[in-house]
Formats: structure tokens, C-alpha cells, sequence
């Protein structure tokens, strides 16, 4: 669905609860020594993920790091976060 510079997710649909969500995936060439996931991106994904594609659970999950202010951020909106060291586990 979605792709670089798009509002699109990148995959959304029902959560097992039949709750709708989407899900924004964000790689990072350089993993977790390249840029961090930021609030910017998140203000991006909470701006598309509710309102626009109607999303409920909302979830970025990133092959590298979230910035501390970022998961501040996602807390206090309910969104979910999946770093790379939680994709391990």
C-alpha cells in the first residue's frame, strides 16, 4: 500500500479483535547506527492513521532505533511502538 513519501500505511486491516489498524513500517538503511525514528514521523502516522484510514491500533515498527522524546509521544496518543531490539524478541 504505502511507500516512501506516501500517507498510505503499509499494511492495515483488523487486530484479532477485529479492531481496525494500520501499520507504518520505516527502515533505516544503517539499522540502528542511521537516524533514529523521531516524533516528526509519528505526528505523520497519528495525523494518516486514525483519521484518514481509520485505524484504532495504530503501529510503527522500525528496523533501527525511537527517539526517547518519540515514545513520550507515542504514549501519550496510544500508539504502539516496535523497535528493532523488539522484533528480536
Amino acid at each position: 500500500m504505502g511507500g516512501a513519501k506516501t500517507t498510505a500505511p503499509t499494511s492495515r486491516g483488523p487486530t484479532r479483535r477485529a479492531v481496525p489498524g494500520g501499520i507504518q513500517c520505516k527502515h533505516r538503511r544503517e539499522g540502528t547506527v542511521g537516524a533514529a525514528v523521531g516524533t516528526l514521523d509519528l505526528h505523520v502516522l497519528n495525523g494518516t492513521g486514525r483519521p484518514v484510514h481509520g485505524g484504532d491500533a495504530v503501529v510503527l515498527v522500525a528496523n533501527g532505533r525511537i527517539t526517547a522524546p518519540a515514545v513520550k509521544f507515542a504514549q501519550s496518543l496510544h500508539l504502539h511502538l516496535v523497535d528493532r531490539t523488539l522484533l528480536y524478541e
